[in-house]
């Protein structure tokens, strides 16, 4: 039978033809090394790679990218986006995967309800606690897992009604910030929010393990030196002059939380103390906001202590600056707050202090409701780290702690004793400051907008002039009593509204409000048997709460009622 040709044998040209027969148009059989028409004519035969075939895949083999995986389909407000699986990327809605995330616990939170809580916490908290980038750089930072989570978390208290998930957000979280801290930037601004958040839900240990483990991190990168901000955003893929400016007051925020959180907890010392070195100063806000840091030249601490020296003291410093000064009086006054051995001269030197931060505002911050309306905030808590520091001063060296008992269940006031010798000039100084404090909570401005840090303010404010009330029972008439109550009735009510969002506050309400039912109870015409029993030993109330004769100071961090903080 005869032999059937296959078409490798035919007579079909070649798909392969030396350049030779090419350049000729001349058939070629393809032969390799040598055609048979070049080794004929003892001519050179070369081949060029065909640009067809196995030869122009391998070619695209070896230039192109390595494949990449299938891209998630864009998320609706019907699909999960998952906060457990890295950076967020909310243009798309979609989240990259990361080998270094911890998958224990798998949670998916819907698109909608992220950016829901996105906005919540930069409408209700960020002008309050402004260290992240504005909202319109929230994007494009692409901050990791943890950090969007603590953003998240934050909003979720300001959420009406309550997101349908929210056990499981804060489950997240908390495995979130349990996990070995990375020593990065992002890292010390989630501790941050977490540690404000744990501080205003009376959870006072943890939040105090939060600020040293952000402490840490931050003097290990070198965060409080001056070149740190400048040098590490233009070594940010995204560097900017908003990135430098968000470095900056990220360590004055966590200097800020640390003096404030220590005050509260009568701690002399906090975990920034010994830092000799400090970042420039803050811009203001709405340069920040919008985005235009280039135009400013951050000034030293230095140069910002030294303007009341200057002929043209009233420099274009922002607010920001007064409220790290404020801090950082209270910061010294923590170190003879509670020392019955106090050097009168330190004391004093101190009083001088407090008062010359207000001498040295310069007039647009005389007031801190803009020509607007709008409130400055920055200036708003600067004013209440004033008054406080006044309270913490003052308040153990006046006459009103040795006559008037305490709680023992609110938190805000913990670990005051009275000390010798006592002072009038101390008691009117005290009372001065409560009045202050009572007087920011009339500011036309949504109570939900401010810092939860003034929760502590209207505490002691509070308290001031309720031992105050108790005191003058004998001493004035019936005008200085109503003033008393008015005050105690205005802060009662604001620590009230911010109940329903913080923990902290609502269990203050409960316990404030048992010592005024008492005390103006026997102001309003008890026999001086009864003042004088009441002087000595509180009832005990119908909620379970006892009002105990320890000191108006053992106050505010008593253990979290559960029943409370579990309705938060």
């Amino acid at each position: 039978m005869p032999a059937v040709s296959s078409p490798a044998t035919g007579n079909r040209p070649s798909p392969l033809a030396c350049e030779a027969c090419r350049l000729r148009h001349l058939k070629c059989d393809g032969v390799s090394p040598i055609c048979g028409r070049c080794a004929a004519q003892s001519v050179t035969c070369n081949y060029t790679p065909s640009r067809r075939g196995r030869g122009r895949r391998a070619h695209r083999r070896a230039t192109s990218p390595p494949p990449q995986p299938p891209l998630p389909p864009l998320a609706t407000p019907a699909t999960p986006v998952s906060l457990s699986n890295g950076p967020i990327h909310p243009q798309s809605g979609s989240i990259p995967a990361s080998s270094s995330l911890n998958t224990s616990t798998p949670w998916s939170l819907r698109a909608a309800d992220r950016d829901r809580l996105v906005g919540l916490f930069y409408s209700h908290f960020f002008r309050a606690h402004p260290f992240l980038v504005p909202k319109t750089s929230y994007v494009a930072q692409q901050y990791p897992r943890y950090l969007d989570l603590a953003v998240c978390f934050v909003g979720l208290h300001y959420a009406k009604p309550a997101l349908a998930d929210a056990a499981s957000l804060r489950e997240a979280v908390s495995v979130a910030m349990s996990e070995i801290d990375e020593h990065t930037v992002h890292r010390v601004q989630a501790l941050i929010l977490y540690a404000i958040v744990l501080h205003s839900s009376q959870r006072a240990e943890e939040a105090a393990s939060c600020i040293a483990r952000a402490s840490t991190i931050a003097t290990g990168l070198g965060m409080n030196t001056p070149e740190f901000a400048l040098a590490n955003a233009n070594a940010n893929v995204n560097g900017s002059p908003v990135i430098a400016e968000s470095l900056r007051r990220t360590w004055w925020e966590l200097h800020t939380v640390d003096v404030y959180t220590a005050a509260i907890n009568r701690r002399p010392v906090y975990e920034t103390l010994s830092v000799v070195s400090y970042p420039l100063l803050p811009c203001n806000q709405k340069l920040y906001e919008a985005g235009q840091c280039y135009d400013h030249d951050p000034p030293t601490l230095r140069v910002f202590e030294d303007r009341v020296f200057s002929r043209n003291p009233y420099q274009n410093f922002s607010s920001m600056c007064y409220r790290i000064e404020a801090i950082r009086v209270v910061g010294r006054v923590l170190a003879v707050a509670a020392d019955d051995d106090a050097d009168p001269d330190n004391v004093q030197a101190l009083d001088n202090a407090l008062a010359s931060w207000e001498h040295h505002l310069p007039p647009v911050y005389a007031d801190v409701v803009g020509l607007s309306g709008e409130v400055d905030l920055m200036l708003f808590e600067a004013r209440c780290f004033i008054s406080c520091a006044s309270i913490f001063l003052h308040f153990p060296r006046s006459d009103l702690p040795a006559t008037v008992p305490s709680t023992s269940h609110i938190a805000c006031a913990k670990g005051y004793t009275p000390l010798t010798p006592t002072s009038r000039h101390h008691t009117i100084k005290a009372i001065a400051a409560s009045k202050d404090l009572s007087n920011l909570a009339t500011i036309p401005w949504p109570l939900e907008r401010h810092s939860p840090f003034f929760i502590c303010c209207l505490v002691l404010g509070c308290v001031v002039q309720l031992a105050a009330c108790s005191t003058h029972v004998h001493q004035c008439g019936l005008d200085c009593l109503q003033q008393h109550r008015d005050r105690v009735v205005l802060m009662l009510g604001a620590l009230q509204r911010l109940g329903e969002i913080w923990p902290l506050a609502h269990n203050a309400v409960q316990c404030l409000k048992s010592a005024a039912e008492t005390i103006f109870a026997s102001c309003s015409g008890q026999d001086d048997a009864a003042l004088e029993a009441f002087s000595f030993q509180y009832p005990t109330t119908g909620d379970g709460i006892g009002l105990a004769n320890s000191q108006w100071f053992d106050l505010l961090f008593a253990a979290p009622v559960q029943d409370n903080l579990a309705d938060m």
